[in-house]
């Protein structure tokens, strides 16, 4: 793979092209880290904005399109910051806090998922806390909740559902009615 330029790099690993998504992850790891450092936030460390950097960069190596001119150095830098920057607004805002608390956010969760979003909690808060969402929310609305606790916009969540992005919108509008009323337990 050497002589291959990044911009077909991240193609082929739009594809499926494992060693190709390694070689790019590689690459830009430490510009993700060094972005990363230059961000703070109150009550979490470097790994956790450094975890969203990684985060930033696998969204840019899956959404890069190398028809549109743009070199993909930039565009993943761009990326980094921009999902690095969404984290502290939302960590700044406390947006997310009582549901992160509450939800694990895994593969396991979300199917076909292939983000590395972690968060872990006590088993039977868990089990708990899926209990209450499987008596409460619809399928579609437990889908677009986990979505959207990741930092998915509601047009992101509606393509990956294969859904109008009006279908999510109230969907959540659902979920956020049905967390005001409290559950039925």
């Amino acid at each position: 793979m050497d002589g291959i330029s990044d911009e077909k790099l991240a193609a082929m690993a739009q594809k499926g092209d494992k060693a190709a998504m390694e070689r790019v992850m590689k690459k830009y790891t430490p510009m993700a880290g060094a972005v990363a450092r230059n961000f703070h936030v109150p009550g979490a460390d470097y790994e956790d904005l450094n975890q969203e950097g990684m985060i930033g960069l696998y969204r840019a190596v899956m959404g890069f399109d190398e028809n549109r001119q743009t070199r993909f150095s930039f565009f993943a830098r761009l990326c980094v910051e921009r999902q690095i920057h969404s984290a502290v607004k939302s960590a700044l805002r406390g947006k997310h806090s009582p549901l992160k608390a509450y939800i694990e956010l895994s593969e396991a969760d979300l199917g076909a998922s292939q983000e590395p979003v972690d968060l872990i909690i006590n088993r039977e808060d868990k089990a708990a806390m899926e209990r209450v969402m499987a008596e409460n929310l619809s399928e579609l609305e437990t889908k677009a909740l986990l979505l959207f606790i990741k930092g998915f916009s509601y047009a992101e969540i509606g393509e990956s559902l294969g859904y109008p992005r009006k279908t999510v919108d109230n969907a959540l509008s659902r979920v956020r009615k049905k967390l005001k009323q409290g559950p039925r337990i």
